[in-house]
C-alpha cells in the first residue's frame, strides 16, 4: 500500500507540474498573440482568459526591456530567456491591482503586461535588474499590438541620452520616436497632447507661453525679459511643467520632445 500510495501522490505530482507548465505555456502564448495582434475583438480575447481562468487588468501597461549592456547575454546569444521575463514580472508585482500580469520574450527583448499600477515601479526594478525599457500605458487592450510596436520602436531608434537610470521611456517618448521615423501611430495634434497633457488647457496656458520663451531663449533669465516677468516666475512655472508633464525642460532629451509638442499645438492655433 505505502508503495501504491506513493506511486500515486509521484503521479499526481507530475500531472501537476505539467498543467502548471501547460498553463504558464499557455499564457505566454496569449501575450504573444496580443502582440501579434491575433485577437479580432475584445470579446474573443475576454473569452479566452476565461477560458484559462484568468482575468486581464481593465488598464494596463506594456513594458518592452531590454539590459543596458547587450554584453550581458549569455554566452554571445542574442535571445533573452523567458525565465529573465518572469524574474521582472516578479519583481514588479502587480501594483495591488485586479488581474493577470503576462510575461514573454522577443528576441532580446522581455515584453510584460501589467496593471497600470505597475508602471511606477518601473524605472527602479529596470535600475537594479541593469535594464532599460519603454513602457506604454495608453493603449487600450484592443490595441496591445500597437503598443508593442511603439516600445519597441522606441528601443530601437531612442539615442543613448534619452535613457536615465531614474525613468524609463514613456508613451510620449515613443510617439515623438516615431513621428521623427516618419511612421506615427496617431495624428501629430495628438501626440502633441500625449506629451504636454493639461499644458494645453486655456488655464494653463501661461505655464506653456513660459516653456515656449524657454526653449526659444535658452534661459529662464532671458524668457523672463521676453515675458516681463521675474525669473523666479519663470522657474516656479517651468517647475509645473515639469510636475505636469513628467519631462525636465532642462534634460536635452525631454526638452526635444517638449519642444516638438508645443510647435505641434501653437502651429494648430495659429502660433
Amino acid at each position: 500500500m505505502d508503495t501504491i500510495s506513493e506511486e500515486m501522490t509521484t503521479a499526481y505530482a507530475a500531472t501537476s507540474e505539467r498543467l502548471t507548465g501547460d498553463r504558464d505555456r499557455s499564457l505566454q502564448l496569449l501575450l504573444d498573440d496580443l502582440i501579434a495582434g491575433r485577437h479580432a475583438s475584445l470579446g474573443a480575447l475576454g473569452a479566452r482568459a476565461s477560458r484559462l481562468g484568468v482575468q486581464l487588468p481593465e488598464r494596463y501597461c506594456l513594458l518592452v526591456a531590454e539590459p543596458a549592456d547587450a554584453g550581458v547575454l549569455d554566452r554571445g546569444s542574442s535571445d533573452i530567456s523567458l525565465m529573465a521575463s518572469t524574474a521582472l514580472l516578479a519583481a514588479l508585482g502587480g501594483g495591488g491591482a485586479r488581474g493577470t500580469s503576462l510575461a514573454t520574450t522577443h528576441g532580446s527583448r522581455a515584453v510584460l503586461l501589467l496593471p497600470a499600477a505597475s508602471a511606477d515601479a518601473v524605472p527602479e526594478v529596470l535600475r537594479r535588474h541593469a535594464w532599460r525599457g519603454c513602457v506604454i500605458s495608453g493603449e487600450s487592450l484592443d490595441r496591445v499590438a500597437v503598443a508593442h510596436r511603439l516600445a519597441a520602436g522606441a528601443l530601437d531608434t531612442a539615442p543613448p541620452h534619452a535613457h536615465h537610470t531614474d525613468r524609463a521611456l514613456t508613451d510620449a517618448d515613443a510617439h515623438v520616436l516615431a513621428l521623427l521615423a516618419g511612421h506615427p501611430v496617431v495624428s501629430p495634434d495628438q501626440i502633441g497632447r500625449i506629451v504636454l497633457g493639461p499644458l494645453v488647457e486655456g488655464a494653463r496656458r501661461h505655464l506653456l507661453e513660459a516653456l515656449t520663451a524657454y526653449i526659444d531663449t535658452g534661459s529662464a533669465n532671458a524668457a523672463a525679459r521676453e515675458l516681463h516677468l521675474h525669473p523666479q516666475s519663470v522657474r516656479y512655472r517651468l517647475r509645473r511643467v515639469r510636475d505636469i508633464t513628467s519631462r525636465d525642460p532642462q534634460d536635452p532629451w525631454q526638452r526635444l520632445t517638449l519642444d516638438i509638442a508645443r510647435t505641434i499645438v501653437l502651429g494648430g492655433r495659429g502660433g
